[in-house]
Parts: structure tokens; C-alpha cells; sequence
């Protein structure tokens, strides 16, 4: 049997459907402060040229994110809030980030309406105009469910950015 839209053969689907959700192993104690300092590390900006390389990069998706319009925002792992900087122009921001070590001190925070640790604790009655995601979708352990609870967030007028370092 084909897909609708696709030649793709349906049980090639079923296949790659089979292999979520991943499972990711829960850190032992003692490797968590690890995690984390390197973490904010790997965030620091000027700590080195590879490290300079990708932030340029990862505002080139930042900026092409904040071109599309919406005044109700849902953010897919927020990090450190720093998407924050490129919007103007909205209403309403909600962040989805199971780290809250990343913006617990940060002043953007203020200019967050909720925080959500995970996508399944957003009221499925939420509605969108604009949800944007950046170097996120390839860390998920579980992608076709959080991509189909994206689509039931969404209005029919709404817009989804997924922003993907290659």
C-alpha cells in the first residue's frame, strides 16, 4: 500500500516508526554537575573558534525563525532563552525545557508567559500561531509524537519552524 501524498511504501514507514520512542538512560548523580558545566561550555560563545562558528550559524536559524509572524509563540527547548532576542513583535511566549539549570537565572524569563518541562504537559486546548524549534528535533527521544502533538497545537493559519544543524 503507498502513501497518500508519497511513493513511500507503508510498512517502510512502519519500520522507521517501530524504532521510537529511544530510550535515554537517566545520568547517575555524580555525572549530572558534569553534564551540566560542560554544557554551559559548549554555550559559551567566545570559548572558542568552533564554539564562535556555531553561534553564528545558530543565529542565522534564530533570525530566520523570528521573520515568521505570530503573536502566540511556542519555543521547543528553549536552552538559555536566547531566541528571546530575535522576537519582536508577540503577545504571548511559552517555552517547552526539561533543563531549567539553562534559564532559571536568566532575565529573559521574565518574558515568558509558561514553562513546560515536556511538550505532553501543554494543554492539548493551547493553540499557536507560530511553534519554532532550533537544534532540537534531532535530540528527541520520541520525534513522531512530539511532531504529531506539534500539529495538535497548531491553528490552521500556523506555522512551524524546526531549525536542524547539519
Amino acid at each position: 500500500m503507498l502513501c497518500k501524498f508519497c511513493s513511500i511504501n507503508k510498512s517502510k514507514i512502519d519500520q522507521i516508526l517501530k524504532k521510537f520512542p529511544k530510550r535515554r538512560l537517566e545520568l547517575p548523580e555524580r555525572y549530572k554537575n558534569i553534564y551540566q558545566e560542560y554544557y554551559k561550555i559548549n554555550r559559551n560563545e567566545k570559548y572558542n573558534l568552533l564554539n564562535r562558528v556555531k553561534f553564528y550559524l545558530e543565529r542565522v536559524m534564530h533570525y530566520e525563525a523570528a521573520k515568521i509572524q505570530g503573536a502566540n509563540i511556542l519555543e521547543l527547548g528553549a536552552g538559555n532563552l536566547n531566541h528571546l532576542n530575535f522576537e519582536k513583535h508577540y503577545i504571548n511566549y511559552d517555552i517547552i525545557e526539561p533543563n531549567n539549570f539553562l534559564y532559571k537565572n536568566s532575565p529573559l524569563l521574565k518574558k515568558v508567559n509558561k514553562v513546560y518541562g515536556d511538550i505532553l504537559e501543554v494543554p492539548i486546548n493551547s493553540k499557536y500561531d507560530k511553534i519554532i524549534s532550533i537544534a532540537v528535533l534531532e535530540h528527541l527521544t520520541d520525534l513522531p509524537l512530539t511532531l504529531a502533538y506539534i500539529g495538535l497545537l497548531m491553528k490552521n493559519s500556523s506555522s512551524f519552524y524546526a531549525g536542524i544543524p547539519a
